[in-house]
């Protein structure tokens, strides 16, 4: 949709008939356009945010390490005050699973 919106007011088409087409609202075609206009940003940046789990990164390591399944891995978490859901932490573990390099 980013590339879209500035393709559109490249061609010379007003924000409001740029949101008109794309359905999106007239402030976020602004902001699209104003960060092309003021830096040349032609394609969105992705945000990375760290997870609220990473404090808990080491711990994490070493209990899949002995081989504990994530239900318990769970528990043990809750024990030391970690509040994140067991979905959460078994997103995180499958993000760390598949970064070997995250592991250590």
């Amino acid at each position: 949709m980013y590339t879209t919106i500035l393709t559109l007011w490249k061609q010379g088409k007003s924000k409001s008939a740029i949101a008109r087409v794309t359905g999106k609202d007239r402030k976020t075609v602004r902001q699209i356009i104003q960060k092309y206009e003021q830096v040349g940003q032609e394609t969105p940046i992705a945000m990375s945010k760290e997870s609220s789990l990473s404090q808990y990164h080491t711990e994490i390591v070493s209990l899949l390490e002995s081989d504990l399944s994530i239900v318990r891995i769970h528990e043990k978490l809750r024990d030391v005050g970690c509040l994140r859901s067991y979905s959460s932490l078994k997103q995180y573990i499958g993000v760390v699973a598949r970064t070997p390099q995250k592991l250590h």
